[in-house]
């Protein structure tokens, strides 16, 4: 092998080393996000998207956070609950808020990616997330234009809706297998 092709070589071996191991800026390993639950069919979430430096790896980066996290909460959530998000942009440009994969209305306080939330408005979302969806979704900005830099940038995090039990009966025996004490915390590359 010659010299620039070991070096090429060398350099793979040490990012996968190191991309096989998340870690947050800290240096540490990444954990899961906190999860706000709903409770009696209801679930109130106060967001706060706002310009922020975060470190990943050791590197800086200029970019937008929810509520000063890089990982912000995920949200868990049944078929058939009410999910109230209240939106306060601290962002220095105007923005919004995408429900990915509900198929929830867009009118009035709903999934309407057209309306323009200007930075230090406050804008409430209200959605009742429909009986037969179960599964992960996201949700993210979705200003036409600034989409992909505003999530890149930092914006977008998980929802959990649990029910499967109740749409597939199938399912309903299944137990997920916890893993060994021994288990590595991440998956092998």
């Amino acid at each position: 092998m010659s010299r620039p092709t070991h070096l090429i070589a060398l350099g793979i071996a040490v990012v996968c080393m190191y991309a096989c191991t998340p870690r947050s800026g800290t240096g540490q390993p990444f954990a899961n996000p906190v999860m706000l639950t709903s409770r009696d069919g209801k679930l109130h979430v106060d967001l706060v998207p706002a310009d922020a430096a975060y470190t990943i790896g050791g590197h800086q980066f200029q970019g937008m956070l929810y509520n000063g996290r890089y990982m912000p909460s995920a949200w868990r959530l049944r078929s058939g609950d009410i999910l109230t998000v209240t939106l306060h942009n601290q962002l220095s440009e105007k923005t919004n808020l995408h429900f990915h994969g509900l198929g929830v209305s867009p009118l009035d306080n709903g999934d309407n990616v057209f309306l323009h939330i200007a930075p230090n408005e406050t804008f409430t979302y209200q959605i009742k997330i429909p009986e037969k969806h179960v599964g992960l979704f996201w949700f993210h900005p979705h200003m036409h234009g600034d989409v992909d830099r505003q999530i890149i940038g930092g914006l977008s995090g998980g929802i959990l809706v649990e029910g499967s039990g109740r749409l597939y009966p199938f399912l309903k025996g299944l137990t997920r297998k916890s893993p060994s004490p021994q288990a590595p915390s991440h998956r092998p590359c």
